[in-house]
């Protein structure tokens, strides 16, 4: 998955702001403290799962003084360009989360909210929330976090990121057939 165009509208202290990374092979995210650099790893995390990875209320992340706020991200996924929307406040309007594959002169919505959206997008990056925020997007302290985990829970996001989580009921079959044939070999050896 590659970020092309960022729009934030209320979102934490943007008013309006369009980043657009189509024409950068490589982006730096730079600037003093309290810039806005972490806000707008946020409004990524935010428009792709429906949350950011400090897990506060989607209030929270509303421009004070604003009745809705709206975070759209246009990315690439194997020769695919989607865009995702998602609009929270009293007043969004709806529909207030909706996927979109666009091709070239057509827009097709694939998903319209909260639960198919985010079923879609765990489809298409194959990973979950927690994968993504634990190995692509780490937000100040997580790397650290990650590295002190359980060997358990570090086995668990690293399996889903490079894809094999799908294969441990495979593994898991594959081992009680080997234990199964086993145990009849020994039976057998033993008559």
């Amino acid at each position: 998955m590659r970020p092309l165009l960022l729009e934030l509208t209320g979102f934490r202290s943007y008013d309006r702001a369009r980043v657009d990374w189509s024409d950068h092979d490589l982006v730096v995210i730079g600037g003093a403290t309290g810039s806005g650099k972490t806000s707008l790893l946020d409004a990524i995390a935010f428009a792709l799962f429906g949350r950011t990875p400090e897990s506060i209320r989607t209030g929270d992340l509303l421009r004070l003084g604003d009745e809705h706020g709206e975070v759209r991200l246009e990315f690439a996924l194997r020769e695919e360009r989607w865009r995702v929307t998602r609009r929270f406040g009293p007043g969004a309007p709806e529909p207030a989360q909706a996927l979109e594959r666009l091709a070239p002169g057509d827009e097709v919505t694939v998903a319209v909210g909260e639960g198919p959206v985010d079923e879609r997008i765990g489809e298409l990056l194959g990973m979950s929330f927690e994968a993504f925020t634990s190995t692509v997007l780490l937000a100040q302290g997580r790397f650290a976090r990650f590295l002190r985990a359980q060997p358990a829970e570090r086995d668990a996001i690293l399996r889903e990121l490079f894809g094999v989580a799908s294969l441990e009921g495979v593994r898991a079959a594959a081992l009680a057939a080997r234990d199964a044939s086993r145990a009849r070999a020994s039976a057998l050896a033993e008559e």
